[in-house]
């Protein structure tokens, strides 16, 4: 109903729009009609055409500036008192609704953070899914051990085995890629890789770091076989950098990264210092 009520005055504003083009020869370029929100519905001249609104006994000026001289008829000022009338009842039941509706869905909360939740899972696994089909290489099924199945498995020493493991992200740029393996154990727990530039030191390092997260998080690994004992945390140290406001060197940072890593490792962590 309000609506339909606020088309009518519209309506009646552009008709008397067009009459006043056609009383005082005025085009629709020359003459506008618009919203104020200040005054409501107004027409604007520019100033080079203001000599009839001057002197019309029925056009009021309410406002004069650089562009243009804006200025109202009875019928116009009437029509926008109208408007604003409606327009203010609307706002009024707008609100209130808005205000239901929100009440409404409040009640749904628990229901809706439930949703959020599935669905987060739910676009999580799609992704993993989705990694996994348009992996170049094919990925695979980890298997994992926690470190109390590792005591009691006293033939099984190994803590991490990748074979033929893969960077995910590389291996997409690259049309030509070469695996690595890795077999860490109780007794051979620590890996030292050294080589040329551009050798894939760094590249080698954090496929390990990445599979191992992977595998944690319930992902397929990208390598031909992953078996390993659950870490409680994959502490990393990559990279080069400096401080120069601190005075800190690039030599200084790496030191004191990996000093933060050995301080706060445990023998169930993995370290990945390049």
């Amino acid at each position: 109903e309000l609506e339909e009520q606020r088309k009518s005055v519209v309506k009646t504003i552009e008709s008397e729009h067009q009459r006043l083009m056609k009383v005082y020869g005025w085009t629709e370029k020359q003459l506008k009609c618009e919203y104020h929100t200040t005054y409501g519905y107004v027409f604007r001249v520019t100033r080079k055409e203001d000599q009839q609104v001057r002197t019309s006994k029925e056009l009021i000026t309410v406002s004069t500036s650089k562009d243009g001289v804006r200025f109202v008829s009875e019928r116009l000022s009437s029509l926008s008192e109208q408007y604003k009338g409606i327009r203010k009842v609307y706002d009024v039941r707008q609100q209130d609704l808005k205000q239901k509706l929100v009440s409404t869905v409040v009640t749904y909360l628990p229901v809706l953070d439930d949703a959020k939740e599935l669905i987060a899972a739910l676009d999580v696994f799609v992704a993993w899914a989705t990694v996994v089909r348009d992996s170049p290489h094919p990925m695979v099924r980890p298997t994992i051990r926690t470190p109390e199945t590792e005591e009691e498995q006293e033939g099984n020493k190994s803590l991490i085995t990748l074979i033929n493991v893969r960077h995910p992200l590389v291996e997409l740029r690259q049309p030509v890629y070469t695996p690595n393996t890795l077999r860490l154990t109780d007794d051979a727990n620590a890996l030292i890789i050294t080589g040329p530039n551009m050798g894939g030191k760094s590249t080698f390092m954090r496929s390990v770091g990445i599979s191992v997260v992977l595998a944690q998080a319930g992902c397929f690994v990208p390598a031909d076989s992953a078996d390993m004992v659950t870490r409680d945390a994959v502490m990393c140290r990559v990279g080069a950098t400096d401080h120069l406001a601190q005075g800190v060197s690039t030599f200084m940072v790496e030191m004191l990264e990996s000093a933060a890593i050995l301080n706060a490792a445990t023998r169930d962590s993995l370290a990945v210092i390049d």
